[in-house]
């Protein structure tokens, strides 16, 4: 298991260094593209390959924390619980795991960004309120993967949760096409929140008023997920 997760950083750090190398072929990226995401003028099915390149780092996050659920319920954790150990801190401390991963790796592409920004277009100090709002819902992200898990496998967990983030990410990048009325796209960029880690859609870059509401939303988002997380878990049989 310890292979693998270096095996996923491994390749995570290469996503990375890819998507720069494409972003410094294109004029539509900004610095920090990886929390900024596409031009809010990019729009049609033409745009999808960009979009897999905006996202593939998250594939590898997603990848490195899978398994979490069932090394509680199968592994550690399960051992733990017949000690009485209790279920609710044994999932808290899983979701602060969720939290220094999306930190971390928020970080990690922060400090890889630094190097590699200069010719990019600048949003200025609106980048950090973008990089902070990329770290609360690549966090959700996770926290979703882990309600999934107690569900499903971790392999059919994954794919399901990357799929979710690249249909999330397309219907919200194109959304233009098909409404300009401010509440419809709030609603369908709530339920389709992945696409909210990219300052182009959760207004760091245009709207900063927009910007903290998403930005309440997306703790709710966390808060809930961890619950709703919490309450299954305690539900589940492990015996």
């Amino acid at each position: 298991m310890k292979k693998n997760k270096l095996l996923f950083v491994a390749i995570f750090l290469a996503s990375v260094l890819f998507q720069i190398m494409h972003f410094q072929n294109h004029d539509n990226f900004y610095r920090f593209g990886f929390a900024i995401g596409l031009d809010n003028n990019a729009v049609g099915t033409d745009i999808a390959l960009n979009l897999v390149y905006v996202i593939a780092p998250i594939l590898f996050i997603v990848f490195y924390s899978s398994g979490s659920v069932y090394d509680m319920t199968d592994g550690y954790g399960k051992l733990l619980i017949i000690r009485h150990y209790s279920k609710t801190k044994l999932y808290l401390k899983m979701c602060l795991k969720n939290l220094i991963i999306s930190i971390a790796a928020t970080a990690i592409q922060s400090v890889i960004y630094l190097c590699y920004n200069y010719g990019f277009p600048d949003v200025g100090m609106r980048a950090v309120n973008s990089l902070c709002m990329y770290a609360f819902i690549l966090n959700a992200i996770l926290n979703l993967q882990g309600i999934l898990e107690l569900i499903a496998p971790p392999h059919i967990v994954n794919i399901i949760v990357f799929i979710f983030c690249f249909l999330s990410y397309y219907v919200v990048q194109n959304l233009p096409l098909y409404t300009d009325i401010m509440w419809i796209e709030m609603i369908v960029k709530v339920i389709l929140f992945p696409a909210l880690l990219f300052g182009m859609q959760n207004g760091t870059v245009h709207n900063g008023s927009l910007y903290t509401i998403f930005l309440l939303v997306t703790l709710v988002l966390n808060f809930s997920a961890i619950s709703i997380g919490i309450h299954r878990f305690k539900k589940t049989d492990i015996f």
